[in-house]
């Protein structure tokens, strides 16, 4: 279960009583996962109502009265007044030159586990990050273990 999956069952059990708790954190996961009935969803919609109107309180407390209009308009996050941090971005996909694909397709055809120092040295060369060469290093050998076993069932 995630942190704001969490704190909802937090503000859930201040809400509820405790024997519906078990079945809410079951639908909670479902409805995480949006593997939920409309009967389910039906039966915590209440809970949530409830505790969307507590955030929006916390949320007018914290930051005044237009921080709702704000949040609604997209200005502010739910994690503002949660008291997540928001999670970091991804780093963009790395494209490869063709001849820098070349050299490490000539490399792994010659050693698929090369040393960290073979990996640093390659990056350096390249003038890519060292995690981005050990990485797709990491895919290569992957992508060769899944074609021997689509081999071996005789699907290629």
């Amino acid at each position: 279960m995630n942190k704001s999956a969490a704190l909802l069952l937090a503000s859930i059990l201040r809400v509820t009583n405790s024997w519906k708790v078990i079945a809410l954190i079951i639908d909670l996961e479902r409805f995480e996962k949006l593997d939920i009935t409309p009967k389910s969803a039906q039966k915590i919609k209440p809970v949530l109502e409830r505790w969307m109107k507590e955030a929006e309180e916390r949320l007018r407390l914290r930051y005044g009265k237009d921080s709702v209009r704000r949040y609604a308009s997209g200005q502010n996050h739910l994690t503002d007044f949660i008291g997540m941090e928001p999670s970091k971005k991804r780093k963009r996909r790395t494209s490869f030159t063709p001849q820098a694909l070349e050299l490490l397709n000539a490399h792994f055809e010659r050693n698929t586990h090369p040393s960290g120092t073979e990996i640093t040295g390659l990056a350096h060369q390249l003038g890519y990050e060292r995690e981005v060469i050990r990485i797709w290093f990491c895919n290569k050998r992957q992508a060769l273990k899944n074609t021997v076993r689509m081999m071996s069932k005789g699907m290629v």
